[in-house]
């Protein structure tokens, strides 16, 4: 058996820290395997994998201890130039990697720097821009293109670099749901084609869409490896429970029925689900669903009037937006990547204006042509989907500061706002911490502390939860909800369905500049054209209940929904 990567007994330390962030690691991975490693923020899932191709410790200094082997080459013999031909690492921040003015150019620059013929070249750009459904969008400017883009731009780049080991940092994390299906196909299609090698990170939102995809998994705490086998039984094991990854909807369904006693095998197949569910629910009456969802009718606090907007590029991203939203609302705006979600929220912070002139966005009715962006600000504030995009200042403490300093907060005003942000969103042990030395789950609590600071009246949120652990993940919605019940305004852009299921009384579709739906959660989810038409899909438990007879007419958005379904069931 031949092996793509081989790890013996690796350690790292980085420079001036005095705790190992990887101890003792042991991994083979097979020539042309799927593997996964699974593992919350803090894990040392990145950390590994820059270490297989030099990044540690030629760019970032670390005391390294045991050996890597990466396609027959000693990762600690080379630097990144020559482990480049060997393995390409897609990160975790796609903008990072993104080097060219156009995404054409960005895409043939790896090919081109191998010393590849042009006809050659030519052939794996178009090749991997058609397999990312970048196809059209060849001359567009990269840091034009949306989060979900940039991801699928980054893939592209190293997919037409076709080295023979591939290993991705969370790469479905920006991408709509269809994207996510349409990467892991592309994926299992270069291993089956060319026998390439892959090795994926997650945290564990994505879950749904990985499992799968996997042949094999290796789960990682606190730097080490927990647990290695096979998908199906690792999750049965319940380990990604007790390492705070949490399970697909699926699987924790099956454990809560195997729990009162069904007679269930723990899945994370959905057709496998299907089947079982089908058995138990046969002949029986089925419990109701009670629907506590509703739609706000308070006043309106944010409104968009035919709002279109053209950036210089001649780019169309949006086509006549209406938008009312509610005070007291906590609003789901969903749609596929480049469907102008992101375009949507610098319109509503007052930060783009609408390039027609009978466009119109109304903050607590005064239009935003005629505030200045401090004023809108007051009531409207924007978390941006990157944190490292809107962090700025040196600590912590200065971060959640400044907002409220700038909008005129007493001395006082201010460290009581600071003291209370620091309280909610459990941060104390970081407030005098470097920022830009922070791993991601804790500059997103930050960027997200930093803006509520603010107090605004309407909360923007562009993807909470992207790239963090069931923890940390829970944590963000967990205040941003409790912020809602208190009476902030929120609307949330996210590409995970179960968390908008979850917590979104309302659901705005979004597809190429326009809302192609409005209406509570379940209703949307419910509309199989337009989920099509925006490449998207229901909740993983909603698609389950689909998939039984008996149960189709019940479009359940969570696992207690479902639970409350199921367990009134008669006899």
């Amino acid at each position: 058996m031949k092996f793509a990567v081989e790890i013996n007994n690796y350690s790292l330390t980085f420079l001036g820290q005095a705790r190992k962030s990887l101890k003792n690691i042991s991994l083979k991975v097979r020539e042309g395997e799927i593997l996964g490693i699974i593992g919350p923020s803090g894990a040392g899932k990145t950390s590994l994998l820059l270490s297989l191709n030099g990044v540690i410790p030629n760019d970032i200094p670390a005391i390294q201890e045991g050996r890597i082997i990466v396609d027959g080459v000693d990762v600690m013999e080379h630097d990144v130039a020559v482990l480049t031909k060997h393995i390409g690492v897609v990160l975790d921040t796609p903008s990072t990697q993104l080097l060219a003015a156009t995404v054409y150019d960005d895409v043939a620059f790896g090919p081109s720097n191998l010393g590849l013929p042009r006809d050659e070249i030519v052939r794996r750009v178009e090749k991997a821009l058609q397999m990312t459904r970048l196809k059209g969008k060849e001359l567009r400017n990269p840091f034009h293109l949306s989060g979900g883009e940039q991801q699928s731009l980054a893939i592209a780049g190293v997919l037409a670099m076709d080295p023979p080991i591939i290993a991705f940092d969370e790469p479905l994390s920006m991408l709509d749901p269809v994207g996510k299906e349409t990467v892991l196909t592309v994926l299992k299609n270069v291993v089956r084609e060319r026998n390439r090698t892959i090795i994926v990170t997650e945290s564990g939102l994505d879950l749904e869409s990985t499992l799968e995809f996997f042949d094999r998994v290796v789960v990682m705490k606190e730097g080490e490896v927990v647990a290695d086998g096979d998908p199906e039984e690792v999750v049965a094991s319940g380990v990604l429970e007790s390492v705070d990854v949490g399970e697909p909807q699926v699987t924790a369904l099956f454990r809560n029925l195997a729990k009162r006693g069904y007679p269930v095998k723990l899945t994370t197949n959905v057709d496998d689900a299907g089947v079982q569910l089908s058995e138990i629910v046969n002949h029986r009456n089925v419990g109701p669903l009670k629907d506590s969802f509703h739609v706000e009718d308070g006043e309106v606090v944010l409104k968009l009037e035919n709002v279109k907007h053209v950036y210089p590029d001649g780019v169309e991203a949006l086509k006549g937006v209406d938008l009312e939203v509610r005070r007291g609302e906590m609003v789901g705006l969903v749609g596929s990547n480049g469907s102008g979600k992101t375009t949507l929220f610098m319109h509503a912070v007052g930060v783009l204006k609408p390039t027609n002139r009978d466009g119109r966005v109304l903050v607590m009715g005064r239009d935003t042509r005629k505030l200045k962006l401090r004023d809108i600000i007051r009531h409207v504030n924007y978390v941006y989907q990157i944190p490292d995009d809107m962090l700025f200042q040196e600590k912590v403490e200065d971060e959640i500061a400044f907002g409220p300093r700038m909008l005129g907060f007493t001395a006082e005003e201010t460290m009581k706002t600071v003291d209370e942000m620091i309280q909610t969103f459990e941060l104390e042990e970081y407030r005098n911490s470097y920022i830009m030395h922070l791993p991601r789950n804790i500059k997103r609590l930050v960027s997200v502390a930093s803006v509520v600071a603010t107090r605004p009246s309407v909360l923007l949120v562009d993807e909470p939860t992207t790239g963090l652990d069931r923890r940390t993940s829970e944590k963000v919605m967990s205040v941003l909800r409790n912020l809602n019940r208190e009476g902030m305004t929120l609307v949330i852009v996210s590409h995970n369905m179960e968390l908008v299921g979850e917590y979104c009384r309302r659901l705005v579709v979004m597809n190429d500049g326009r809302i192609v739906a409005d209406g509570p959660t379940r209703r949307v989810f419910s509309d199989e054209e337009v989920l099509k038409t925006a490449n998207l899909r229901p909740p993983q438990i909603m698609r389950l209940f689909k998939a039984v007879p008996r149960l189709s007419q019940h479009p359940v958005l969570t696992v207690d929904e479902a639970l409350e379904v199921l367990l009134g069931v008669a006899g």
